[in-house]
Order: structure tokens, then sequence, then C-alpha cells
């Protein structure tokens, strides 16, 4: 069966350019991921401007943290992946915060006006709920085996359907789903206490 070519295999290169401050690799690695990029934003905040601002964000991100990427832990594109999902999920609990800021009483005036606002930033637990739900799929992923680790995080992290995995990992269609649902039912019981 014939390879498809990584359409992908040049974004590592063109983040080491960005970290040096070259515009034009920006554009390119924009071009070669915003489709993909904007599609998992938009499947987490279904609001498309909102999601449109957040891959903005994204992009800040991408050339602000370039230097912050490394080959060794994965491929470029799950880590472009990873921020425009964490960037969606952190527009999600912004919007949710919004209406509390509206609800807040006008009728004293003298009590201080930030009182009951919720902050930007995450709580400490969440912060420790999130690192350790992080690494529970961090070893529920490195211990499976590699075909249904990357059908799984083409899936999940990159927003591609069974056919597109196919497609990209030249395997046939039933085998991918039969890849992505042994890592589903593999990958139940490290994460059961991280729901």
């Amino acid at each position: 069966m014939r390879a498809f070519p990584d359409p992908y295999c040049e974004l590592p290169a063109l983040l080491m350019k960005i970290d040096g401050g070259c515009r034009v690799s920006f554009e390119r690695v924009y071009r070669l991921t915003s489709h993909r990029l904007f599609g998992i934003v938009l499947r987490i905040n279904r609001d498309r401007p909102e999601a449109e601002e957040v891959l903005q964000e994204v992009y800040m991100k991408v050339w602000q943290q370039c230097n912050q990427f490394d080959g060794r832990k994965g491929e470029a594109i799950h880590w472009l992946a990873g921020i425009a999902h964490h960037s969606a999920i952190d527009s999600l609990r912004h919007r949710k915060r919004r209406p509390l800021a509206a609800a807040l009483p006008l009728s004293n005036v003298e009590d201080d006006a930030y009182e009951g606002l919720a902050s930007g930033w995450p709580e400490p637990i969440d912060n420790v709920i999130r690192s350790r739900a992080e690494r529970a799929v961090h070893a529920g992923l490195c211990a499976l085996p590699n075909e249904q680790r990357e059908s799984l995080t083409l899936a999940f992290f990159d927003g591609l359907t069974h056919s597109e995995i196919a497609l990209q990992m030249a395997r046939p269609l039933g085998t991918v789903k039969s890849w992505v649902r042994r890592s589903l039912t593999a990958m139940r019981e490290p994460l059961a206490g991280h729901q």
C-alpha cells in the first residue's frame, strides 16, 4: 500500500524559524494548520465568532511559545493541537464566569467592586486536578501500541475522522476503527478517576 506524505513534516523546522522571528515561516504554519486547529476549537467552543478569537489567541501563543516545542516529546501538529484544545477549554471557562459579573447587585456601591468576580486564573485545586489528569492521559497513551496511540491522537487531538486517519496512516478503515475502539477501551481504566 502506498504511503501518503505527511503534510506536517515541515512544522518542526518552521517552528524553529519562528523562534528566530521569521514571519514567512509563521504564515506557512498558519496556512498548514489553521483549518485543523479551527476545527478543534470550534468542536469545543461552538460559538463561531468566539472560536475565531480563540484561534487568534492560539497563534499568538505559537508565536510567543514556539521555543517550548520539543520534537522528542511528540509531533509538532500534536503540540499545536494541544494549544488549540487548551485555549478552547479556557475560553469556555471564561465564558461561564462572565455572567457572574453581570449578575452582581449594584445597590452597595461602597462595597468592594471586585468582590464576587471570578478570576481569570485557575484555582489551585483546578491545577492539581488538571495535572493529575494529564499525567493519567500521558501514561495511558504511552501504554498503548504505536498504531493505537497514533490513531487515537489523530482522532481526539487532531480531530480527524476515521476515514482521514485511514488515509493518513495508509491503513484500511476497519483496522483504524478497531484501533480507536481498542484504545478507548484501554484508556478507560487509567482515566476512571479523572472524569
